[in-house]
Order: structure tokens, then sequence, then C-alpha cells
């Protein structure tokens, strides 16, 4: 049996796009709570319509400090992250592995993909500039 503490990809993207809680939700309903009886989150603000995407490292780095204490930042901006899955500085990165999640909103599928481009690339300039 695998037990893996992180919900799927898509989750919040939908959470951030319906101000829903997923986690929250889960437990109630594993308390017996009707769904039904679970409003909506409103502290949180509705976004127009959402992406992310998976910065991978074009070849092997280290993480400095300074783009941990920023990219840790910026998971941490309200309402809503801007990067997701931060390593800690010091962590070796191969090439083609993961480096970071990258969020963007936007009102169509065409602008989120632009924007998930140009903030992929300011993040490159300060990682590897």
């Amino acid at each position: 049996m695998e037990v893996n503490p992180r919900y799927t990809a898509s989750t919040e993207i939908v959470e951030r796009f319906s101000g829903l809680n997923a986690i929250e939700k889960h437990a109630a309903a594993c308390r017996g709570q009707a769904l039904s009886e679970l409003g909506g989150d409103t502290t949180r603000a509705k976004a127009r319509a959402c992406g992310k995407a998976i910065l991978y490292a074009r070849h092997d780095l280290v993480v400095s400090r300074t783009f941990a204490e920023w990219s840790l930042a910026e998971s941490n901006r309200e309402p809503w992250p801007t990067l997701g899955d931060v390593s800690p500085a010091g962590t070796p990165i191969e090439a083609g592995r993961p480096i970071l999640t990258v969020f963007a909103e936007g009102s169509e599928e065409t602008e989120i993909e632009s924007r998930l481009r140009e903030k992929s690339r300011a993040i490159e300039d300060r990682l590897y500039g």
C-alpha cells in the first residue's frame, strides 16, 4: 500500500479557479459531513483561468541560497503562490529533472501559456544568469 501525502496535480488548479479548499473538503467528507453541506471558500480570490508548468533543468545545477530564498517567498504569496515544489538551498538537480512548478492566471488558454513561458524564461535567467 502507498500513502501519498500530495493530491493530484490538477487539484491545485481546481482550487485556484474555484476557491475550493480540496483537502479541507476531503477531511470533512471523511468525517461524514455531506458534500452538499460544504460551502465554498470565499476567503481566496477566484481566478478567471489558471495553468501550471513544470520547469526542467537544462543542465546539472545546485540550488543557490539566493534562488531558494526567492522561490520560497514566491511559493508563499497570497492569495495564491506563483511557484510550487521549490527546493532548499544546496539541492542538486540533474539535467532533465524538475526544478519547480510555475503558476499563471489569465482570461484564456493562449494568455496563460504565454505567461507560463514568460515566467519560466525569467526564472531560468535568475537561476542560470
